[in-house]
């Protein structure tokens, strides 16, 4: 997938320099999650779908380290 293959190497750049470990997280369906979310606080959110989505994917992250 050449999607990866550019984020691994987008990656490579800062644990490289700051020797840090870069964690992937699957983004499936985040979008989709978010559309629910906004629909569920019926416009009290007005932060763009794709913030949101990014949201999701960090919550996914921390609920599966917290496991």
């Amino acid at each position: 997938n050449a999607i990866m293959e550019e984020a691994r190497a987008f990656a490579d750049r800062p644990e490289k320099s700051l020797a840090v470990t870069v964690y992937f997280e699957p983004e499936y369906y985040s979008s989709v999650e978010a559309r629910r979310l906004a629909e569920e606080a019926r416009g009290r959110s007005d932060m763009p779908v794709d913030a949101m989505a990014a949201a999701v994917i960090l919550n996914r992250y921390l609920e599966r380290i917290r496991e």
